[in-house]
C-alpha cells in the first residue's frame, strides 16, 4: 500500500510540473506569438500573396490586426509589387479582401484600349438571392481599379464587369469568385412584409456588432461584413469611411478598403456617440480618463493634424447642476447630432435633451428639454422649454436626429416594458415642444434611430430586429437578424466611397 501511495505522490507531482510547463510554454507562446504579429519583419516574412486560379488572396494567420500599422505597411508593398505589372480586362489582377476590412469583396486592377466606364452585377445560383448591380465610376479612363463589394458567401459568385466607352462599345467579362468554404449562416434575414406600399429607400443596412459590421441589401442578402473586433458606434462618411475598432480609436478606410489612417483618442475613451463636422472634424462624446465621471466631455479630433481638443467640459458648463450631483454617470450623454457650429445632445441621466450653441466660439445653451424639478435650484432651470400637450415625458433617450425644428429619438416612457419613438415640433421662438408623432416598440435595453430621406430605421438589441418604416411612421418591412449583440443599425447609401 505503501507503494501504491508514493507512486501515486510521484505521479501526482508529475502532473502538476506537466501543467507548470505547458502553463508557462503557452504563456511564453502567447507572448511571441503578440510580438510577432505586429513586427515589421516577422509580417513582411509570413505574410504572402497567393494565386489560387485566377484570383489572388492573403495568406495570413487570423491573429494579425489587420488595423496595425506594419500589417497596412507590408499589405501596401506587396501589392505594389502586384500592380506594376500590366492587366487586361481580359486578364486583370483579382485580390480577395485585399487589405482584410471587406470579408465579402474583391479588389480588380486592370486597363482598357480605350477610356470607359465601368459597372458590375454579382449573381449567384439561388433563386432567393437576387442579383447585385452597381456602377463604380463615372469618369472614363484607361486604368481601372476597384472594391467590388456584395459577394454572398457559402457560393460561387459570378462578377460581371461591363466596360463602356464614350462611343458606346460595350465589353463584358465573367469571373468567378469561390467563396463556398466561407460561413453562410447569416447570409439571409428573415424578413417580413406590411400591406404598406411605400417603396424603401435605397441603400445597405449597417448592423454594428461585437465584432463586425454586417451590412446587408434591402432583400436581408449579407452583402459586406467589415471585421472591427468590437462594437462600432456607427460609420461617419466624407470621401472616406470612418468608425471606431476600440475605445480609443477611430480609422479611416478608403474605397478600396485600405486602411489610410487611424486616430487615437488621447486621454479620452470613446462614448455612445460621434459625428463629423463640417470642418474636417470628428466630435465625440468622451469620457476622461483620469476622471471619475462618464460620457460628460465633448472631444474634437481634427482629422488632418490628429489634434485633440476638449471642446467642452460639462462638469463646468452644467457647474450648478454638477456640484450637487457628484456622481460617475451624472449626465451620461449617449447621443449627439451637429449642425452649423450647434449640437444637440441627449442627456440618459437627467432624461433630457439639450441644445448648445457656438460650440467653438463660447457654448451657450440653447434650450433643455426635459422636467424642470430635475434642474430646481440651478441656474439651468431657465433654459427649460415648455411642454405642449398630454404625453409621457421622455425618458433615457437615445439617437437624437435633428433636422430644422423636428426633433425624433426614442426613448423609455416606462423604465421596464415600454419602449417610444418619439417626434417632436420645437418653438425656439416661443419656447415650447409638442409632440408630432410616435411608434409604440417593443422594450430593448439598447437601440437606435435614423431617418434617411424622410425614412425611418430603428434597431432593438433585445428581439434582435430592425425595421424600416415611411415618413407617416407606417412600417414598410421589418428584419429578424438573431444576433444578440446588435449595438445600431444605420442605412447608407455607400454612394461616393464603393458606388457611384
Amino acid at each position: 500500500m505503501q507503494k501504491i501511495a508514493k507512486s501515486f505522490i510521484h505521479l501526482i507531482i508529475l502532473l502538476i510540473v506537466v501543467l507548470i510547463v505547458i502553463f508557462v510554454y503557452i504563456k511564453y507562446d502567447d507572448k511571441v506569438s503578440e510580438v510577432n504579429t505586429n513586427d515589421y519583419d516577422w509580417l513582411n516574412k509570413h505574410i504572402n500573396i497567393n494565386n489560387s486560379g485566377k484570383v489572388y488572396y492573403i495568406d495570413k494567420s487570423e491573429s494579425i490586426d489587420i488595423y496595425s500599422s506594419n500589417y497596412r505597411k507590408v499589405i501596401s508593398e506587396k501589392l505594389d509589387k502586384l500592380i506594376n505589372q500590366s492587366y487586361s480586362i481580359n486578364s486583370p489582377l483579382i485580390i480577395y479582401n485585399m487589405y482584410g476590412t471587406n470579408n465579402l469583396g474583391v479588389n480588380i486592377y486592370y486597363s482598357t484600349p480605350k477610356k470607359s466606364i465601368t459597372s458590375y452585377t454579382i449573381s449567384v445560383d439561388d433563386i432567393n438571392i437576387d442579383d447585385f448591380t452597381k456602377k463604380v465610376d463615372t469618369e472614363y479612363k484607361v486604368s481601372h481599379k476597384y472594391q467590388i463589394v456584395g459577394l454572398v458567401s457559402g457560393y460561387i459568385n459570378n462578377i460581371k464587369i461591363i466596360s463602356t466607352t464614350k462611343d458606346g462599345i460595350v465589353t463584358k467579362k465573367n469571373y468567378e469568385i469561390d467563396l463556398r468554404n466561407v460561413d453562410n449562416s447569416k447570409n439571409i434575414l428573415s424578413i417580413e412584409d406590411t400591406d404598406n406600399n411605400n417603396k424603401l429607400v435605397d441603400g445597405l443596412y449597417a448592423v454594428t456588432r461585437k465584432d463586425y459590421i454586417s451590412i446587408y441589401d434591402n432583400n436581408g442578402i449579407i452583402r459586406s461584413e467589415i471585421p472591427t473586433n468590437y462594437h462600432s458606434n456607427k460609420i461617419l462618411f466624407d470621401k472616406n469611411m470612418y468608425f471606431n475598432i476600440s475605445k480609443t480609436k477611430i480609422v479611416k478606410v478608403n474605397n478600396q478598403g485600405e486602411v489610410i489612417d487611424v486616430y487615437n483618442t488621447g486621454d479620452y475613451y470613446i462614448g455612445n456617440d460621434y459625428t463629423l463636422d463640417n470642418k474636417g472634424n470628428i466630435l465625440f462624446i468622451g469620457t476622461n480618463k483620469n476622471n471619475k465621471t462618464i460620457n460628460d466631455q465633448l472631444i474634437k479630433i481634427n482629422l488632418k493634424t490628429h489634434e485633440i481638443t476638449n471642446i467642452i467640459d460639462f462638469t463646468k458648463l452644467f457647474e450648478s447642476y454638477y456640484k450637487d450631483h457628484n456622481i460617475k454617470n451624472w449626465l451620461n450623454i449617449n447621443s449627439i447630432d451637429y449642425s452649423n457650429n450647434n449640437i444637440i445632445i441627449s442627456s440618459k441621466s437627467t432624461s433630457s435633451i439639450i441644445k448648445i450653441n457656438s460650440i467653438y466660439k463660447k457654448p451657450t445653451i440653447k434650450y433643455i428639454l426635459g422636467n424642470k424639478e430635475i434642474f430646481n435650484n440651478t441656474d439651468l432651470s431657465k433654459y427649460i422649454y415648455n411642454k405642449k400637450g398630454d404625453f409621457i415625458s421622455h425618458l433615457n433617450q437615445t439617437d437624437i436626429n435633428s433636422k430644422s425644428n423636428d426633433l425624433s429619438f426614442i426613448t423609455n416612457t416606462d423604465t421596464k416594458d415600454k419602449l417610444m419613438y418619439y417626434k417632436y415640433k420645437i418653438n425656439e421662438d416661443k419656447q415650447t415642444y409638442e409632440l408630432n408623432n410616435s411608434i409604440n416598440l417593443d422594450y430593448s435595453n439598447v437601440s437606435s434611430s435614423q431617418i434617411i430621406n424622410d425614412n425611418n430605421i430603428i434597431s432593438l438589441r433585445s428581439n434582435g430586429m430592425f425595421y424600416e418604416y415611411d415618413n407617416s411612421n407606417k412600417l414598410i418591412r421589418k428584419y429578424n437578424t438573431e444576433y444578440k449583440d446588435i449595438y445600431s443599425v444605420y442605412k447608407y447609401t455607400f454612394n461616393n466611397i464603393w458606388f457611384k
